[in-house]
């Protein structure tokens, strides 16, 4: 991000539910954040900029690029995996930890 903020404004969004973060019953979806970073955003003084989504936040990004295009300027996406794809892994910190799948 320090590299960003010599030409950029450079901002950083973090996905609801982690860590110390509120934990609102709701709005787990994509679209749910989307929307509020358009108005984040807004609040911010910017009407139109580009967005990059990280690991789970790239689902926040596409969303955010397909559904306020007006908005998203260059949507870029860095390391996409869906759940679906991940398979659970024993934890040497959690022993006797299994798989809820093979």
């Amino acid at each position: 991000m320090p590299a960003l903020t010599r030409e950029h404004t450079a901002v950083a969004a973090g996905s609801r539910g982690p860590g110390l973060s509120d934990k609102p019953d709701g709005g787990y979806d994509a679209g749910t954040p989307a929307a509020g970073l358009v108005a984040w955003t807004a609040a911010l003084g910017h009407d139109r900029f580009d967005v990059v989504g990280h690991d789970i936040g790239t689902w926040t990004g596409y969303a955010l690029a397909a559904g306020h295009p007006e908005r998203a300027g260059r949507p870029a996406v860095a390391k996409r995996r869906s759940p679906a794809s991940r398979r659970p892994r024993r934890s040497p910190a959690r022993p006797g930890c299994s798989p809820t799948r093979p």
